[in-house]
């Protein structure tokens, strides 16, 4: 077997599309339509060859940068020990396994590194560099735009850079282990409610995406609505800072994680179910790679671009505008694994036995 970057395998999963919307209370009580549900999956870095061959298919002169160096298109090897990744993904918190292969079992990504100052009330992230407020930030609650006024006019803990935290930065606190209140148990305030994020809905000008924290999904609402609101300090840690390369083998490499991600013709085409979607990404050999895998709900979320109405870097050729099943399964209810839609950036429980839709 080959081992070089990280690998991940992007495959369809076809089942229900969820639709977003507000109030929701448990997995059934979500709306549904009848559009196919796709998945991608991933893999883990190497540990023993870091080493990877990166044959472009273009006959450009056109470059790429790598830590900030600009290194021909058409370069035909890449060292990724040399390469630096300027993203961490952090683990989702699963350690529970329910199937081989699947996110409790593989844990990928970066230990969590939250740690509280009781003395200023707020949690910073040793993995994104973000620092969060943590003082009965439950009372806090605003429309959307009061909260961008809020967040950007607070002096807090002696500092006063806050601002309202973008979705994907509001996820990263998740702990998807956790049922009921799905906030980092050193999170001491906060609860299971929903709060703004500062990421407009790009389909809809009046709307913008918020977390509900008894599940732990992205949602869109109205503008006008009251969320609550926990601040944020330090760079934006998005999408915005990634940088994809493709190679000829249907491959798209993000430097700035060391992910591989499968971009062949069954990611659209493959209709499968949670099971089923696992043992294809484990059994999958593609680009001289044997050891793929489904991702988990952070490394399938890492591809999204939620400003953007593309939802994708246009270098995926092959991905569909559906809803994408990760590894990860949803803490309390474990017939259902996490999907992402890349239809519109929200994310979404499915149930994992239905390979296209109820």
């Amino acid at each position: 077997m080959r081992r070089g970057v990280v690998l991940v395998a992007s495959l369809l999963v076809a089942g229900m599309a969820f639709s977003g919307c507000s109030d929701k209370d448990t997995p059934e009580q979500q709306n549904t339509n009848e559009e196919q549900t796709q998945v991608l999956g991933g893999v883990t870095e190497s540990t023993d060859d870091k080493n990877s061959d990166v044959n472009n298919d273009q006959d450009s002169t056109e470059e790429i940068v790598i830590n900030d160096t600009a290194v021909p298109k058409e370069t035909n090897y890449i060292d990724m020990s040399t390469i630096d990744a300027t993203r961490h993904i952090s683990q989702t918190g699963q350690t529970q396994s329910f199937e081989n292969d699947d996110d409790g079992a593989s844990q990928s990504g970066v230990a969590t590194g939250f740690q509280r100052d009781d003395e200023n009330e707020v949690v910073t992230d040793s993995v994104s560099g973000l620092t969060w407020q943590d003082s009965n930030v439950e009372l806090n609650i605003f429309t959307w735009s009061d909260a961008q006024t809020y967040c950007e006019d607070l002096t807090f803990a002696n500092e006063d850079d806050w601002r309202l935290p973008e979705s994907q930065e509001l996820a990263s606190i998740i702990d998807h282990s956790r049922v009921g209140n799905a906030a980092d148990v050193v999170f001491q305030n906060g609860g299971i409610f929903d709060y703004w994020s500062n990421s407009p809905y790009v389909f809809n000008p009046e709307i913008a995406l918020s977390i509900n924290f008894y599940f732990g999904y992205i949602d869109e609402n109205d503008k006008e609505k009251e969320f609550r609101v926990r601040c944020v300090r330090g760079e934006d840690t998005t999408q915005a800072n990634a940088n994809f390369i493709r190679d000829d083998r249907s491959i798209v490499i993000d430097l700035s994680t060391k992910l591989m991600w499968q971009d062949n013709s069954d990611v659209g085409n493959l209709e499968l179910n949670w099971t089923n979607a696992l043992s294809y990404c484990q059994d999958l050999t593609l680009g001289s790679y044997s050891d793929w895998k489904l991702p988990n709900k952070n490394e399938l979320s890492s591809i999204l671009d939620i400003k953007t109405v593309n939802l994708i870097n246009p270098i995926f050729e092959n991905h569909r505008k559906r809803l994408y099943f990760s590894s990860t399964t949803l803490a309390v209810d474990t017939s259902y694994a996490w999907a992402v839609a890349f239809e519109s950036g929200l994310n979404f429980p499915h149930p994992k036995v239905f390979p296209y839709h109820f």
